[in-house]
């Protein structure tokens, strides 16, 4: 593939103007928040998969490509919600 035919924009060098501290870079500079609230619960599962299609090129099977991701989502989301 050649870089006209790129999926991806061209990298472009940024000048830095500040001084980088590795320390901060890796760590931070702030804290992170004790507890994280969850987030809600979305209104349209898999709202990203759908704007693709129900049968993309790639899906092979007979079952809607939405559909399966649909239910895959579910189980992500609510796998470990006795933790939080």
């Amino acid at each position: 593939m050649s870089a006209a035919s790129s999926y991806f924009p061209p990298l472009e060098k940024v000048e830095v103007t500040q001084e980088v501290n590795s320390r901060e870079f890796w760590l931070g500079n702030k804290r992170l928040p004790a507890r994280v609230e969850p987030i809600s619960s979305s209104s349209l599962p898999a709202i990203l998969i759908k704007k693709q299609g129900d049968f993309p090129a790639f899906w092979r099977e007979d079952v809607s490509f939405i559909q399966v991701m649909e239910e895959l989502y579910e189980r992500v989301r609510t796998k470990n919600k006795e933790i939080f």
